[in-house]
């Protein structure tokens, strides 16, 4: 059988494991017509618990879903946009050329189809997207097709925050505009940048201030995950002891992303043994998987300036809690000030090396202290339960 331990690309299904409270959620605010802004660090499955929403979804409940991260300019923006519209509501090729001539009337989009038979826009080299009312009748076109179907529309913008890159706070405020205004869509804000997040839904200037409410993606619960660990082992005929699933958790801290990948590590090198797996396997699995990623910390160490790396290491060292702001701290690790810490902090947030949780700091990689050890830049760290 293939190794069912996926940790890259999306995960539905079967391979989808618990987030059974974050879908109903997402499936109650559908059906209020209420909007949320779900947001989680990089790799907790963000995206596949969206997909894995709407798939449960009946078939009398349409959705769209659009990855932001693929458009380069407002133009592509608007292009992804409409595709994903006339894509979720698999409608008829008659159909999608009426809403064209009615609603987009002027945009004037060319429809191809693709090869899977779905409608993609073109809008051609002028599309005039700096006229509002343009730009507007590109945004309102979820209403108008849920109004047209008689249907109540959900609508996912994953990696929303590259919407301000793309077109400014002009762009998020005509998206606002429109948005308030449809009363048939609910739209799911995503995005794995959680300071940009929550800057978005609840900065008191921002367009989109209580506009939505929003979901914080928590880590999976070890009890959720380790029968799927131990079932996932057990079909293909090798014994996981529960105690030794629930250590491959704690060995990188509960994160989803980085358990899904040293269990499938664990899994190819078991397979076919006929031997029961140790603690012994589970180490050298973890050495394989610091290894794979041994280039980007590498790359990501240089790149980091000095008082950076220091804070990384303090928190390496220290584990969640640490006052990083503590005077002795700051003299220990040799961060020079607050006020410098304060900005490594920042700046390794955006990285996605860090996060803030209830006021305190914390490594928002679990591999890093790994790896750390194993380049000898620490000599031991904070075991997290």
């Amino acid at each position: 059988m293939d190794n069912p331990f996926r940790y890259s690309g999306v995960v539905i299904g079967d391979l989808f494991v618990d987030r059974e409270d974050e879908i109903a959620a997402l499936h109650r605010a559908f059906r209020a017509g209420e909007h949320v802004f779900l947001y989680s660090p990089r790799r907790y499955g963000k995206t596949s618990l969206i997909r894995e929403a709407f798939r449960r979804l009946p078939p009398k409940e349409p959705w769209a879903y659009a990855d932001l991260s693929r458009a380069l300019s407002l133009q592509s923006f608007v292009e992804l946009f409409i595709s994903a519209v006339l894509h979720g509501t698999e409608s008829s090729a008659d159909r999608v050329r009426r809403w064209a001539r009615e609603f987009l009337s002027r945009l004037q989009p060319r429809l191809v189809l693709d090869t899977s038979g779905r409608a993609q826009v073109e809008l051609g080299y002028s599309p005039r997207l700096a006229e509002p009312a343009t730009l507007a009748e590109a945004l309102d076109l979820p209403q108008r097709v849920a109004e047209d179907l008689g249907v109540r529309l959900a609508v996912a913008l994953d990696e929303f925050p590259t919407v301000r890159e793309l077109g400014g706070d002009g762009l998020v405020r005509a998206m606002r505009a429109a948005f308030q205004m449809h009363s048939q869509v609910s739209y799911v804000f995503a995005g794995s940048q959680t300071a940009m997040m929550e800057q978005l839904f609840a900065a008191e200037r921002s367009p989109f201030f209580r506009m939505g409410r929003p979901l914080r993606l928590e880590k999976i619960p070890r009890d959720a995950f380790v029968p799927f660990l131990v079932d996932g082992f057990r079909a293909g005929a090798m014994d996981l002891p529960a105690d030794l699933a629930a250590e491959l958790c704690q060995r990188v801290d509960d994160h989803p992303y980085f358990i899904q990948t040293l269990a499938h590590e664990l899994w190819a090198r078991s397979r076919g043994r006929g031997i029961p797996i140790a603690q012994q396997d589970l180490t050298e699995a973890l050495s394989a998987v610091v290894g794979w990623h041994d280039a980007y910390y590498r790359r990501l160490w240089e790149r980091l300036t000095l008082y950076q790396r220091r804070c990384l290491l303090a928190l390496a060292e220290l584990g969640v809690g640490a006052s990083l702001f503590a005077a002795d701290t700051v003299a220990r690790f040799e961060l020079k000030s607050a006020s410098h810490v304060q900005r490594s902090l920042e700046a390794l947030q955006r990285e996605g090396l860090a996060e803030r949780r209830n006021g305190e700091y914390g490594l928002a990689d679990p591999l890093f202290p790994h790896w750390a050890r194993a380049a000898g830049l620490v000599s031991g760290g904070a075991e997290r339960e």
